[in-house]
């Protein structure tokens, strides 16, 4: 398996969803914290959210744009044209 870390910015994530009309907010969402053994205990945090236009709950940034960048991956072998493949060679040697 080849693997490649790819960095973001929240930025860079919220501006895309913008873009095609998504509501995101740095708001509260209750998050479960857990510690082990079955315990754990909820709280308000603030953190980066996308707002699901079905069903109007947040969803955090991170995972929604995690899930989308993995289902685009498989996109990148259909759209790579032979000339685009080749000029990569450019300059390796």
């Amino acid at each position: 398996m080849i693997e490649i870390a790819l960095r973001f910015s929240i930025e860079e994530g919220a501006r895309l969803l913008r873009s095609h009309g998504f509501d995101v907010s740095f708001r509260p969402m209750p998050l479960h914290f857990d510690r082990g053994h079955g315990e754990g205990y909820d709280s308000q945090v603030d953190v980066w959210v996308v707002t699901d236009p079905r069903n109007g709950r947040p969803v955090l940034l991170e995972t929604y744009f995690r899930r989308f960048l993995q289902r685009k991956a498989g996109e990148l072998f259909l759209q790579a044209d032979k000339l685009e493949l080749i000029n990569l060679f450019e300059g390796m040697d």
